[in-house]
């Protein structure tokens, strides 16, 4: 299943608890781009940039979004956060408890595997296609912020 057809599945489940989505990047109030063509070349020009705007993560948005090499590097990060833990605490009391800091690092490792890797995946789908950026936007997945002002705009609610 391509990743259009799985946010596509996404959008229909968002509409059925009736959060209709943004069709164009032209009908969502007072953003500073009036399409999306407009906002790649901001984005390319350095008029703007793309940020991530929830600090969450959100495994459905990814898992529809990500490609097999992201949900790979997703995966091996998820283990040594998680397995880091108590495999940690089992050697730091069985061997030494300096394997605990070394848990730790590990630990942390892992999460910044999962983060950047998560960030990656986000950003790539949103350049990529209007409607995948228009869902993104509205599940506060990212936002934008022009450079000239740093003002930064994203999804408000209604």
């Amino acid at each position: 299943m391509s990743t259009q057809s799985k946010v596509e599945s996404l959008i229909q489940q968002s509409n059925v608890k009736s959060n209709t989505l943004f069709e164009k990047i032209g009908e969502v109030p007072n953003f500073p781009f009036d399409d999306f063509s407009n906002l790649i070349r901001g984005i390319r020009s350095r008029q703007a940039s793309l940020r991530r705007h929830s600090l969450s993560t959100e495994t459905t948005i990814f898992y529809a979004v990500a490609d097999r090499n992201e949900k790979l590097f997703y995966l091996v990060g998820k283990i040594l956060f998680w397995g880091a833990i108590p495999f940690g605490l089992t050697l730091g009391i069985l061997v030494s408890w300096w394997l605990l800091f070394v848990a730790s690092l590990v630990c942390l490792f892992g999460k910044k595997i999962v983060s950047d890797t998560y960030d990656k995946s986000i950003f790539r789908s949103a350049m990529g296609s209007e409607r995948i950026f228009c869902f993104l936007y509205h599940h506060s997945q990212i936002s934008v912020e022009l450079t000239q002002d740093k003002s930064v705009h994203y999804y408000k609610g209604t």
